[in-house]
């Protein structure tokens, strides 16, 4: 049974992913065959290839994963946003909103606290809070 490359340490991942890029560039087989041959799917091996294409070797190198720093929004503030956003409008608080939406929430958070969610994080904030189905 072959061990799923996709698991591993950083190191073991970028490993495989300089094999498969030589692997490519030297035509040594189809994207399929690197597929099975490193034990990756179909799609794992086109994204590493479109990546080293678009940046090169840097491209291929490890990145940190995950939130940076632990959440940015503490329970007092979240119970105070939840607080406004089921007993006020957007209108109310002077934001340029008619309805609650993540990216009003999101503006609610950065007006009062300085505190900056990227969209995608805003959306978990957003159902951190209770607000989102």
């Amino acid at each position: 049974m072959q061990k799923d490359k996709r698991r591993g340490s950083k190191d073991a991942q970028e490993k495989v992913r300089l094999l498969v890029v030589d692997f490519l560039k030297k035509k040594k087989g189809s994207q399929q065959e690197c597929s099975l041959l490193y034990g990756l799917t179909l799609n794992g091996v086109q994204k590493i290839w479109y990546r080293y294409r678009q940046k090169g070797s840097r491209g291929l190198a490890s990145k940190k994963r995950g939130v940076q720093g632990g959440k940015k929004i503490n329970g007092k503030q979240a119970a105070e946003v939840r607080q406004l956003v089921k007993e006020k409008l957007p209108e109310q608080l002077k934001l340029s909103f008619g309805l609650w939406t993540r990216e009003a929430v999101q503006q609610l958070i950065l007006e009062r606290y300085g505190i900056e969610f990227k969209p995608l994080a805003s959306r978990q904030i957003f159902k951190e809070l209770g607000l989102y189905p």
